[in-house]
Parts: C-alpha cells; structure tokens; sequence
C-alpha cells in the first residue's frame, strides 16, 4: 500500500515517511523536512479538496 506526499506528490511505502503531521483532523505523511515544513507553513494548498477539516467554499443561491 502506498501514501502520498501532499506537497511533492511522491509514493511512500508505510514506515518510510519522514514525519506523520495531523491537522484539521486528518493524518498526512510527508517524504522529508522541507515537505515538512511546507505543509506546516501553508498546509491548505496541499489538502485535497473535501478532506475533512478544510474550509468549503459552497456557491450562495442566485449566483450561480
């Protein structure tokens, strides 16, 4: 089974990752310390869109 990278999107294996981060209540695995710090200075850019914990942005009625 492989994990992915938020920030450089690369394929780890279980027990291969640099450091395990949790935020908004969601677990993510980052590959090394500059993908660390990255995703800890500016994480919403690397949440994919719907994970739990980010902000929605839903389109108010009649503005569509």
């Amino acid at each position: 089974m492989f994990i992915i990278d938020p920030v450089c999107k690369k394929k780890l294996r279980r027990k291969q990752e640099y450091a395990i981060l949790k935020y908004g209540g969601s677990t993510y695995y980052v590959c090394c310390k500059v993908c660390q710090e990255e995703f800890e200075r500016n994480p919403l850019p690397h949440i994919p869109d719907g994970a739990p914990g980010t902000p929605r942005i839903t389109p108010r009625s009649g503005y569509n």
